[in-house]
């Protein structure tokens, strides 16, 4: 589909070379909407749309700076990103009926992140702009935890399912960035982390 949209489009502005690269824009635009038009849907059946648009939030925005563990194909990376997300919002749901000092545990939770962060280092795609300012994403990603725990703790009290799924979601995806040597492994070819 992207490819006869693509095709299409050349073909109006007369740039037949630019196919590929437009392509890729409009796959990348289809899939998007497909994972946000799913994520909606899930948050519709299980009743927590706003708690999993939170953790969706989080996530996106630390993994943004951090980069971080990647599938090799979009069907597995699709349903383990629907999957994992509306899990963590069910979760921040359930255990914030818990009576627990969730100011400590909030902490904690962050320090396990940025303790994640910094030993194992922003993973980024070679490909991606500037990839090599790894200190850059570090800081950045630093900075989204700073700012990430003092929200948390500061709605704590107006909605502690939110500050729990911020936290989860930042936790979640600092483990992302947790790399597992494997025989043949070629992750580190295509990703750089330059710090």
């Amino acid at each position: 589909m992207s490819y006869e949209f693509s095709r299409y489009i050349c073909n109006q502005v007369e740039k037949e070379s630019e196919i590929e690269v437009i392509r890729y824009g409009i796959e990348v635009t289809m899939k998007a909407i497909i994972k946000i038009a799913s994520l909606i849907t899930v948050g519709i059946i299980l009743d927590n749309i706003d708690t999993l648009g939170v953790t969706c939030l989080s996530f996106i925005l630390l993994r943004l700076a951090s980069g971080g563990f990647h599938f090799n194909s979009y069907m597995n990376c699709y349903f383990f990103s629907i999957i994992s997300l509306a899990i963590l919002s069910k979760m921040a749901e359930f255990i914030s009926s818990f009576d627990w000092n969730w100011s400590i545990v909030l902490i904690i939770i962050n320090i396990l992140a940025c303790t994640i962060l910094f030993i194992f280092k922003p993973l980024i795609n070679a490909n991606r702009p500037y990839s090599k300012r790894g200190t850059s994403y570090l800081i950045v990603s630093l900075v989204i935890l700073i700012l990430s725990i003092g929200f948390s703790l500061t709605i704590k009290k107006l909605c502690l399912e939110y500050s729990i799924a911020i936290q989860l979601s930042i936790l979640f995806q600092s483990m992302m960035l947790i790399r597992i040597k494997t025989k043949g492994n070629v992750r580190n070819e295509i990703f750089r982390r330059n710090i």
